[in-house]
């Protein structure tokens, strides 16, 4: 059993948000058709403006393209505004991880997610993400373990008990 236990605020927040934008696997190429998309739509502001003389059509134009490129500040503000919601916003949690499933225990109580719960798992430079859905994940970052277990053994566990795991850097 390992067990990880740290106090869900600011700083976990952040980390948490880092950790998830770097290991979203489509980033790369979402990358590449927003700036894309962002010539397009500043190529075609600029003939709305200057050439047919459009302002309505361009100033619409703009607004999307500076939807493009605030979007990722949107995403981050949004995530961590749910994650501030949390019931566990500012509470200590202790995370166990067994062979049974990973146990969490807090002062508003104590839930085991058994492994099939658990969709995807990522072992990333600084922890574990344990993901329960497209949006929903567990943080596990690696300085917070009680016992400094072998990096290699918490990931083998993870490795066999949940279905699709991969390693990432």
């Amino acid at each position: 059993m390992f067990c990880n236990e740290y106090t869900w605020s600011k700083d976990s927040l952040h980390e948490a948000i880092l950790q998830q934008e770097n290991l979203k696997i489509t980033r790369k190429l979402m990358t590449v058709m927003k700036g894309v998309c962002l010539v397009c739509l500043l190529a075609i502001s600029a003939l709305m403006f200057f050439g047919l003389k459009q302002t309505g059509v361009g100033f619409l134009f703009i607004a999307f393209a500076l939807l493009l490129i605030f979007s990722r500040v949107a995403d981050r503000h949004i995530l961590g505004a749910r994650l501030r919601k949390s019931p566990y916003w500012n509470h200590r949690i202790r995370i166990e991880i067994a062979e049974e499933g990973v146990r969490t225990t807090s002062d508003l109580g104590t839930g085991i997610m058994h492994w099939e719960a658990f969709t995807y798992a990522v072992g990333a430079k600084k922890g574990f993400i344990l993901y329960l859905g497209p949006y929903e994940f567990v943080w596990l970052p690696l300085s917070t373990f009680l016992d400094s277990p072998d990096r290699g053994a918490v990931a083998a566990l993870l490795r066999a008990k949940i279905k699709k795991y991969e390693e990432r850097a």
